[in-house]
C-alpha cells in the first residue's frame, strides 16, 4: 500500500526548527523573544501551520550561528539516515551534532520500547 499523503516541505522545515530549539534547550517563549515574534506564531511554525519567512530563518541562522544552507540541509535530512561521516566537509558541525542527537534519541526510544515488550 502506498502512502498518498502529500509531501509538504514545510513539515520538514518546521520539524527541523523545533528540533534546533529543543537541541539548544530553549523554550518557545525564549526563542520567540529572541526572534521578535509571538510564542503563538512560533508554535504555529513548529506545528507546520505557518511557513517561516526568510527573516525568521535568518533569525535562526544568527541565533544558533548556523548557515541558512545548513538549516535547509538539516530540514531535508531530519528523517533520513544520512551518512554523517561523509557530510562533515559540507555541513556545519552544529547541524551534524543535531543529527547525531536525533539519531541517539531515536535509538534510545526504540530500545526503551523494545525492553517493554
Amino acid at each position: 500500500m502506498t502512502d498518498t499523503t502529500p509531501y509538504k516541505p514545510v513539515d520538514n522545515i518546521s520539524k527541523a526548527l523545533r528540533l534546533m530549539r529543543v537541541f539548544y534547550d530553549l523554550t518557545q517563549k525564549d526563542l520567540a523573544l529572541k526572534l521578535g515574534i509571538s510564542k503563538s506564531h512560533l508554535s504555529e511554525i513548529e506545528s507546520a501551520n505557518k511557513t517561516p519567512t526568510l527573516d525568521i530563518l535568518k533569525g535562526y541562522s544568527e541565533i544558533f550561528e548556523v548557515s541558512m544552507s545548513s538549516i535547509i540541509f538539516f530540514a531535508e535530512n531530519v528523517d533520513s539516515n544520512v551518512d554523517l561521516d561523509l557530510t562533515t566537509e559540507f555541513v556545519d558541525t552544529k547541524i551534524i551534532a543535531m543529527l547525531k542527537f536525533i539519531k541517539l534519541r531515536n535509538l534510545s526510544r526504540n530500545n526503551h520500547i523494545s525492553s517493554e515488550t
